[in-house]
């Protein structure tokens, strides 16, 4: 996978305990990232139905903090959602000195926090990006996109910037943040024909729309040349 090879590059030189703190960073990431798309599902061994009793109300916040609309799949969506909701918790334990999971992931995770104090806004905005995917098609301006990509992307930075232990963490975080953002638009870009032909369309529909750019032509053959070369020069 792109993204584990771009970590073990991250990582491969560190001593052995920023190294495994890594390691568990990338493994919340990708848990997180695989049950958005489908490709994890996520067990609650042992946890009863009064675990999930305040999901139906983290729903309705999600709508009204995040300015969403409907599920983008009502069924499956609802399914992952619903998961994500229990990865949360299952991170929150990282942060109380009485609950210890016997789930790996969260074992190391919380060894990670404990060695380099993470930051759980950080470990929190990885979930908020992910529950984007279920409720976003496409990002209706520049500020949203930015925002999107500061969860799916600078948060993880940020991770891994407290596990580095950089002498001015504030410039790190500074940089690292915009690194995030850069490297995801990157993506995005990379991406464009591959998110069209699964629904989704991240560039900004007002930037698009300024450009008489159809966002259902990237499913296709793409916009009109003349059409995209103005809009990668702005």
């Amino acid at each position: 996978h792109r993204a584990a090879a771009n970590f073990y590059h991250a990582m491969r030189y560190l001593p052995d305990l920023k190294r495994r703190a890594l390691t568990a960073v990338y493994a919340f990431c990708r848990r997180a990232d695989d049950i958005a798309d489908g490709d994890h599902q996520e067990t609650f061994i042992g946890w009863s139905d009064e675990a999930f009793s305040g999901f139906d109300q983290y729903r309705a916040h999600l709508v009204e903090m995040g300015d969403y609309d409907e599920l983008i799949d009502s069924v499956a969506g609802l399914a992952r959602l619903r998961q994500l909701y229990g990865l949360r918790m299952k991170m929150s334990s990282c942060f109380d000195d009485d609950v210890w999971l016997t789930d790996p992931v969260f074992m190391a995770l919380k060894a990670a926090k404990e060695a380099y104090g993470l930051d759980r806004t950080d470990l929190d905005a990885v979930i908020n990006g992910m529950e984007d995917d279920l409720y976003v098609q496409y990002y209706r301006t520049s500020q949203q996109l930015e925002g999107y990509c500061g969860r799916v992307a600078s948060a993880t930075g940020l991770l891994c910037i407290d596990v580095y232990q950089p002498s001015d963490r504030q410039a790190a975080r500074h940089h690292g943040y915009s690194l995030g953002q850069y490297m995801q638009m990157v993506n995005i870009l990379r991406d464009v024909k591959e998110d069209a032909l699964l629904g989704r369309v991240y560039l900004p529909m007002n930037l698009l729309n300024e450009h008489g750019i159809d966002p259902d032509s990237f499913a296709g053959e793409g916009p009109p040349s003349k059409d995209w070369q103005s809009f990668v020069d702005e």
